[in-house]
């Protein structure tokens, strides 16, 4: 069978139909998978980096002061704005290394996060 004769058989078999050739199959799954990565990774995002796109940025360093009446603290010589329960639910102390998140209003940095960083070096472990 010549080809002219073996495209028009394969034309009349499929009735007109388009064929799908296996490199567009593994191509749109390619497509479909890396789609789905795409919609995973932004369902899943940290709230964190989400509120650095709301006005918020991070102060990093050692708590310097702690006030009294748990109102404010210093990192990094940066006095910001806190309550009680923020200072009591995350057991701010002086000396302690952490990753503020604040916003700034007013001129007055908020606190709205807070997460400790620990070095590897300092970290004590007595093993009995």
């Amino acid at each position: 069978m010549t080809r002219m004769k073996a495209k028009m058989t394969l034309n009349m078999k499929t009735k007109g139909k388009t064929t799908i050739k296996p490199k567009e199959i593994k191509m749109t799954k390619k497509i479909l998978c890396l789609a789905a990565v795409c919609i995973f990774v932004l369902a899943f995002l940290p709230a964190s980096l989400i509120a650095q796109d709301e006005g918020t940025s991070v102060i990093t360093g050692k708590v310097e002061i702690v006030s009294e009446d748990g109102m404010s603290i210093v990192v990094d010589g940066k006095t910001i704005a806190t309550t009680p329960e923020f200072v009591e639910d995350y057991a701010l102390a002086v000396g302690d290394k952490v990753e503020i998140t604040v916003r700034e209003e007013n001129g007055v940095l908020s606190a709205v996060d807070c997460s400790f960083i620990f070095d590897e070096e300092e970290t004590e472990v007595e093993v009995e």
